[in-house]
């Protein structure tokens, strides 16, 4: 079988205008005030010769430096300019890879996830969640509920939590007496606008899905850092697995 090879042979970078016209410029610039410098010492006969080169060597000194800065300045930038663009290359998402890689693969299994049944957590004070992820050392910082046939209902992040709870501090309710470490899973579902994003804030996908279809959803959905594997994709079904979105960026990487 023949193979064509075509060999790239890099041609030499022409000089441009500009590079022209700068040095044109400045060479002119710099042999006038040199021929100026010699004339008006020798009219004075050699008795301003200090003035005059304290005068001109600075200007010669600027003169330099602007050609200098110039021309480091573009290499300098040129250079930065092709960093960048090989840095956004290796950023940007390897979509063909997570087309390749199934969640299944990935995901993170049931009997690995830290979770709570919803039967069983309603009086939970969400203080106690957050202290069960601080000792987890941030290793776990949202708490999935299940019901009783291991389907998903809610998903209840620590930054939700945080926010919960700064809102009954800086907008207490009169009619309540509850402090701030009495709060429980049921207040925070008894919240219209809380609860509406715990049942919100993630999507399903089936055991057949790839990577790729996670992300695709993650960017869709507002708010969605979470997709759970279930067989088909019903919410209906036992979980099976969860893929957050640390898990994704991390088989994202080149």
């Amino acid at each position: 079988m023949r193979t064509n090879t075509t060999t790239k042979i890099a041609k030499p970078q022409s000089v441009g205008l500009r590079d022209i016209l700068a040095l044109s410029i400045t060479g002119v610039s710099v042999l006038g005030v040199i021929v100026l410098s010699i004339v008006l010492i020798s009219l004075s006969g050699g008795e301003k010769a200090d003035t005059i080169l304290a005068a001109v060597l600075p200007l010669l000194g600027s003169w330099v430096g602007i050609v200098l800065a110039y021309y480091f300045s573009k290499d300098n930038f040129e250079t930065a300019n092709r960093s960048l663009s090989d840095m956004v290359d290796k950023m940007a998402p390897p979509t063909e890879k997570l087309k390749s890689v199934f969640v299944t693969e990935k995901m993170i299994t049931k009997g690995k996830i830290f979770y709570k049944r919803l039967a069983e957590t309603p009086q939970t004070k969400l203080v106690d969640i957050l202290q069960k992820f601080n000792e987890s050392n941030e290793v776990w910082s949202r708490l999935p509920l299940l019901d009783e046939q291991d389907c998903l209902r809610y998903i209840i992040h620590r930054t939700v939590i945080d926010k919960f709870l700064v809102d009954k501090l800086c907008h207490p309710d009169p009619s309540s007496s509850k402090m701030i470490d009495q709060f429980t899973v049921q207040d925070l579902l008894d919240e219209p606008k809380y609860q509406r994003l715990l049942e919100t804030n993630f999507a399903m996908v089936g055991e057949e899905s790839t990577l790729a279809d996670v992300k695709e959803i993650m960017d869709a959905v507002p708010e969605c850092k979470d997709v759970f594997v279930t067989k088909t994709g019903s919410p209906e079904e036992p979980l099976m697995g969860w893929i957050t979105n640390a898990v994704l960026i991390e088989n994202a990487q080149v």
